[in-house]
């Protein structure tokens, strides 16, 4: 008889909860039953007049502990809702040019969030070997309902000496994405792109910066050889 009563209190736990899984963590619903030999916790209920046990079974099917269900409305991740993050990604510190033998030194940070957001790199669709990367950096604080936030930062280290990278400039796709329990539905991604110069067009650039410095620097000796001229002809005339 106990065996039965609270198999069926169970299973009229379970109907409840399949009904109530989109409802908001703060509806609940009170169910009685009787048990033959034991007693109501034996069930997680507590005995009331006439020996009739209760238990309240909160929207996402579980028993209220305390005296609310949950904190905020339900989601995936029932009353304990968790917190996703508003933004995508945040990705600091890439040049717009680097050249042979840089270092890339890319930061991708994830706002707050419960729980924390797994980060990931990829380089040009791929994704970035471990080596290449810091371990992640997971900040927590606490709410003012004592719930833990976390905001996640990954940081990516990529030393530029590919060979290939010698004689022909190429263009690299950094993307950082954030997921979330891994629901792709819940994933968030940043992504910027940078060039790598190769050598010889970074030679051909610093000479052309060169030869653009030495040609303003004759304009300038000319100008004012100029300017001396003008000065010593109105001078000459004002004698005269």
């Amino acid at each position: 008889m106990k065996t039965t009563t609270i198999l069926l209190a169970l299973a009229l736990v379970l109907a409840y909860a399949g009904c109530a899984q989109a409802q908001c963590c703060r509806q609940s619903m009170q169910l009685t039953y009787t048990v033959g030999r034991g007693s109501c916790g034996d069930a997680g209920g507590r005995s009331g007049i006439g020996g009739i046990c209760s238990i309240v079974i909160c929207g996402d099917g579980k028993r209220k502990v305390g005296t609310y269900c949950g904190r905020r409305s339900c989601n995936i991740f029932g009353c304990n809702c968790g917190v996703l993050p508003k933004f995508d990604p945040l990705i600091s510190g890439i040049r717009r040019t680097y050249k042979y033998r840089d270092t890339l030194v890319a930061n991708c940070s994830s706002e707050w969030s419960s729980p924390a957001a797994r980060l990931t790199w990829y380089i040009n669709n791929k994704t970035a070997p471990q080596m290449q990367l810091q371990p992640q950096i997971n900040e927590v604080i606490h709410n003012t309902e004592g719930f833990p936030l976390y905001a996640s930062k990954l940081q990516l280290r990529l030393h530029i000496d590919d060979q290939r990278f010698i004689g022909k400039s190429e263009m690299l796709e950094l993307r950082c994405v954030a997921d979330i329990l891994g629901v792709a539905s819940l994933r968030r991604e940043s992504w910027l792109r940078t060039t790598i110069m190769a050598l010889r067009d970074s030679g051909v650039n610093q000479r052309r910066a060169e030869n653009g410095a030495c040609a303003s620097a004759r304009a300038a000796t000319f100008a004012a050889w100029l300017l001396c001229l003008t000065s010593l002809l109105r001078w000459h005339c004002t004698l005269s």
